[in-house]
C-alpha cells in the first residue's frame, strides 16, 4: 500500500491534471519556518530547553508526567513526544517494558549524506537515481539545478545513501566517506575531478526512513499511547503517505485535535 501510494501521489501531479504539481522552494530553507514558530512559542508564554537530552518519562499516580532531562527533573500535565518509537521504547521501558517493545517493531533507517559544493554544475538535471549495486550512494541532487546558483557561493550536489545504523559506513570516519564517494562519483561521471571541488561536508542521521514492511499498518503505534497524557507524533504514523513537511503540518493539527479531545 505504502509503494502503491508513493506511485498515485506523484501520478496525480502530472499530465493534465487539474492538480499539477508546482515546485516551490524557501529561501533561507525551513529553518525560517522554526525560527518563527519559536518565536511565537516563546511570545506566548512557552519555555524551549535547549541541549537538554530527555532521559526518562516517569507516570505519575496523578496522571501527571515527570520528564528527567539532563538530570533535572520537570512534572507536565500532557507531553508529547515527536522523536522514532524506538527512542520513546527507551524513554518508557523501566514502567511500561510491553509498551516498549511494540514500539520496537518499527524499524528506522539512518541516512549519511555528503554535500558538495563545486566550482561548476556537475549535471543538467535536479536529481539522478544510481542504481549500480556497488555504488556507495543512491541519488546524486544538484540543488542548484533547482534553485539558481546566484542563491548560493558555489554549486551545491548532495549525494544520498539510507542504510543500517549497523552499516560499517554509517561509522566510518568523515575522511573515509567523503574519500569513496568521491572516487564513485569521478567513475559515473569521468568530467568531474578534484580541482572542481572547493569544499565537503558530511552529515548523519540515525532516524531518517521508517521501513514499510507487509502487514506495516499492523504496528503503527496510535498517536495516543496506553500511558495517560502522553502521545507520540512520528515519521511513523504517516503511513500509506512518505516523509514530508506537508504531513509533518498534518500531524501537529491531528495532534493537537487529541489535546484537546483529551
Amino acid at each position: 500500500a505504502w509503494l502503491w501510494n508513493k506511485f498515485k501521489l506523484r501520478g496525480s501531479t502530472r499530465g493534465k491534471n487539474i492538480q499539477r504539481e508546482m515546485l516551490g522552494y524557501l529561501k533561507g530553507s525551513f529553518g525560517r519556518v522554526y525560527r518563527r514558530l519559536e518565536a511565537e512559542i516563546l511570545k506566548a508564554g512557552g519555555r524551549i530547553l535547549h541541549n537538554r537530552a530527555v532521559e526518562r518519562i516517569i507516570p505519575r499516580s496523578d496522571g501527571a508526567l515527570e520528564v528527567i532531562a539532563g538530570g533535572q527533573s520537570e512534572i507536565f500535565d500532557r507531553v508529547i513526544c515527536t522523536a522514532a518509537p524506538e527512542i520513546l521504547a527507551g524513554l518508557i521501558r523501566e514502567n511500561q517494558p510491553a509498551f516498549a517493545a511494540d514500539l520496537e517493531k518499527v524499524r528506522y533507517k539512518a541516512n549519511i549524506c555528503v554535500i558538495l559544493e563545486l566550482t561548476e554544475r556537475l549535471t543538467p538535471y535536479y536529481w539522478t537515481y544510481i542504481t549500480q549495486p556497488d555504488s556507495p550512494f543512491v541519488a546524486v541532487i544538484e540543488q542548484t539545478n533547482l534553485l539558481p546558483v546566484s542563491n548560493y557561493q558555489s554549486h551545491i550536489v548532495y549525494l544520498s545513501r539510507y542504510l543500517d545504523a549497523t552499516d560499517q559506513l554509517f561509522n566510518a570516519s568523515q575522511e573515509t566517506v567523503v574519500e569513496l564517494f568521491i572516487a564513485y562519483l569521478s567513475k559515473i561521471f569521468p568530467g568531474f575531478n578534484q580541482t572542481k571541488l572547493k569544499k565537503a561536508h558530511l552529515f548523519k542521521a540515525r532516524y531518517t526512513q521508517p521501513v514499510v514492511v507487509t502487514d506495516y499498518s499492523r504496528i503503527i503505534p496510535e498517536l495516543k499511547t496506553p500511558i495517560p497524557n502522553l502521545y507520540l507524533a512520528s515519521m511513523a504514523q504517516i503511513y500509506p503517505e512518505d516523509r514530508g513537511q506537508n504531513y509533518a503540518v498534518r500531524m501537529g493539527n491531528q495532534i493537537a485535535r487529541c489535546l484537546l479531545e483529551g
